[in-house]
């Protein structure tokens, strides 16, 4: 491999001179709770009420007079907040797209797509993911894929302009402990590298050493979320793998785990880390 980009963070991301085409890069693994049932809440928009997983400054920017305003920093965080309070809860819903720029809540008409009664997940948003289902309506949750139940990475857009698809399959590995997972590009994150789904950080979270460990609980909250933030893990994307719609964990392992032995399996990943590792 040699070097092929430099991500936010000063991480380096490489690319495989020959072969199958791949990418190595090495970094934390922060939560990205997208697609997942309980990501987002009208209710919990903060993410501290035991609904949601993630505040909606993570999924929205603020529309203001002079264009958009991000809600990532602590003070723009609040004025995100403050302006959803700011109106009655039916009427923020209803016209939720003339408030907010959504890109993690499912929106339909201007209004924020919120799951009906009587469906798995009622009274929640949307939550959205790049990598769609065909076919499913935009308000439907299974239109995207869930991060409570498929380990998945998003990516930085520079690395799909360097042809990473969504769908591609992946390989991630904990650094700390040893253990690795299989699982596909799910969602684009801007310019930052380094985030994993809710199962693919529960499951790296395992030790290698007890098999059978319970990973940690789901979370019931954004700060319970970032608890499952990895410190150091190793990520192989393999480009130009991308097949049929996820319909299981143990398919796509099965179909993740074939692509890597054909890219030249653990033989070739260990010598692509420690060439990186002597950068």
């Amino acid at each position: 491999m040699s070097a092929n980009f430099t991500a936010a963070g000063n991480v380096q991301v490489w690319k495989s001179r020959s072969g199958p085409p791949a990418f190595y890069f090495r970094t934390n693994s922060d939560v990205n709770t997208d697609g997942s049932g309980h990501s987002y809440h009208p209710d919990d928009i903060a993410g501290n009420n035991g609904l949601a997983q993630n505040t909606i400054c993570n999924g929205v920017s603020r529309k203001t007079s002079g264009g958009e305003a991000d809600c990532l920093s602590r003070s723009d965080c609040q004025a995100c907040l403050d302006l959803f309070r700011s109106k009655p809860k039916a009427e923020m819903l209803t016209r939720f797209t003339r408030f907010f720029s959504s890109f993690a809540i499912a929106t339909k008409e201007g209004a924020a797509c919120v799951v009906p009664e009587g469906k798995p997940n009622a009274g929640y948003f949307v939550s959205t993911t790049a990598y769609l289902q065909g076919g499913k309506a935009v308000c439907d949750p299974e239109r995207y894929l869930d991060a409570m139940v498929f380990p998945a990475i998003a990516v930085p857009k520079k690395l799909v302009s360097n042809g990473v698809k969504l769908g591609d399959f992946v390989l991630v590995r904990n650094r700390q402990n040893g253990r690795s997972s299989f699982g596909v590009v799910y969602d684009t994150s801007g310019s930052r590298i380094g985030e994993s789904s809710i199962a693919m950080n529960r499951l790296l979270l395992c030790d290698r050493d007890r098999p059978g460990c319970e990973p940690p609980p789901p979370p019931k909250s954004y700060q319970e979320a970032t608890r499952l933030v990895l410190g150091d893990a190793d990520y192989l994307v393999l480009a130009g793998t991308v097949g049929d719609w996820p319909q299981s964990t143990e398919a796509v392992t099965a179909a993740a785990r074939a692509a890597f032995e054909s890219w030249g399996g653990e033989a070739r990943l260990k010598a692509c880390a420690a060439e990186y590792a002597g950068q």
